[in-house]
């Protein structure tokens, strides 16, 4: 279970949003909605421990994830608007950097296939396009071999088909138990029995006008 209780998140001088409370049980897919600039990807960074919170905790699987930061990131993989691959290496090159990191090389050609890269795998990630560059970055999740997975905006830039994929994966996941959650701007996800958390429920009525 993940769950996080009290949070509050500041960005500059600006409070976005308080005593945010939450519990997403093992195999379950959440997702965090709310207009442009309300805390969304704050929020989704602070539990992926990139962003401080002001003040609350957060657990995983009853531990709290600042007692033992290196297990928790183990367990975790975090992506975000930025797609964290290196522009000057080619599309195998980022994967590659990234299974080592994770001591998973073996799942390198299972996430390449999965997500149909081999048209772009030597091609440097910088001549991509940009559903190309998303569709690679997500193969992240793939290698990482993590039971909480962290996604802002999954399906941003990708085309039906790459979007699919995606949907897919995230649905699989859940249901070997793992937590999935991601952030977007409306309801409407091919996902059943999503989890919702409005950030607008943990706006004071100034932040909300």
């Amino acid at each position: 279970m993940l769950k996080c209780k009290n949070i509050s998140c500041i960005r500059g001088n600006r409070e976005l949003f308080s005593n945010l409370e939450f519990e997403v049980e093992l195999g379950s897919i959440a997702l965090i909605v709310g207009p442009n600039g309300s805390g969304k990807t704050t929020l989704i960074r602070t539990i992926a421990g990139l962003s401080p919170a002001a003040c609350g905790s957060i657990s995983y699987n009853g531990n709290d994830v600042d007692e033992d930061r290196s297990l928790y990131l183990s367990s975790m993989i975090y992506i975000g608007h930025k797609n964290a691959f290196k522009d000057d290496l080619t599309v195998m090159q980022n994967i590659r950097f990234w299974a080592k990191m994770r001591k998973t090389t073996e799942l390198i050609m299972a996430a390449v296939h999965y997500l149909e890269l081999q048209p772009v795998l030597d091609i440097r990630y910088s001549e991509l396009s940009e559903g190309w560059k998303r569709r690679a970055s997500l193969s992240r999740l793939l290698i990482a071999n993590a039971n909480l997975w962290l996604i802002d905006e999954p399906f941003a830039n990708l085309d039906d088909n790459a979007a699919y994929l995606i949907s897919e994966l995230i649905l699989v996941r859940a249901k070997q138990n793992s937590i999935v959650m991601i952030t977007g701007h409306n309801k409407e996800t091919p996902f059943p029995d999503l989890k919702i958390i409005n950030i607008c429920d943990f706006q004071t009525k100034e932040e909300k006008t």
